[in-house]
Parts: structure tokens; C-alpha cells; sequence
């Protein structure tokens, strides 16, 4: 058998140390900050809200353009998106935070 998982891990550790990718810097991010540090210092969840949205969009409106011109396309994004807001707006209530007052 040729060396062992710990020996490895030591020179994988290492590479990633010396000579990190991307996806070397964010996993020593999370070593050092923690998951929730790490999210918050990459704004993993603006990424997050934005898939969502995209998601929404295309549920709703459709995956992609029917329009061919590009002025067409830019008019049917807006349009897109204008219904899109209106029907968030309309489902989400209006709070007013309200002092806890015993009765």
C-alpha cells in the first residue's frame, strides 16, 4: 500500500496552502471563518436571492425570448420583469411592527 490518507491530506493541505485555487481559498475561508463567516464574506447569499429570482422568472414568464429583434427583447425582459415585481408585490403583506402590549 503507498502511503497512507493521512499523508495525502498533508500534501494536499499544503498545495492548497502554497499555491491555493479558488476553490482552495474558499475551502481554507471556511477553515479559518466558519461556514456562516464564509458566506458572509463571499455574499454567497446575494447569489443565492439572485438564482431565486431567475428561477421565479423563468417559471413564470418563460425560459427564453420569443421576441427577434433586440429592441423586442429588451421590451419583453421590462415587460417581463414589470409583471414579475407586481405579483411579488401583491403577495407580500405590508407589516408594521407593533410594540408587545399586555393586556
Amino acid at each position: 500500500m503507498r502511503g497512507s490518507a493521512f499523508t495525502v491530506s498533508r500534501t494536499i493541505l499544503y498545495q492548497a496552502e502554497h499555491n491555493p485555487s479558488q476553490r482552495d481559498q474558499h475551502i481554507l475561508s471556511i477553515a479559518a471563518r466558519g461556514r456562516l463567516g464564509w458566506q458572509e464574506a463571499t455574499d454567497y447569499g446575494q447569489r443565492a436571492l439572485v438564482e431565486t429570482a431567475m428561477g421565479r422568472y423563468k417559471a413564470l414568464i418563460g425560459s427564453r425570448l420569443l421576441a427577434r429583434s433586440h429592441s423586442g427583447q429588451q421590451a419583453e425582459a421590462a415587460v417581463g420583469v414589470a409583471i414579475l415585481n407586481h405579483m411579488l408585490d401583491a403577495g407580500r403583506p405590508d407589516s408594521v411592527r407593533r410594540l408587545n402590549v399586555s393586556a
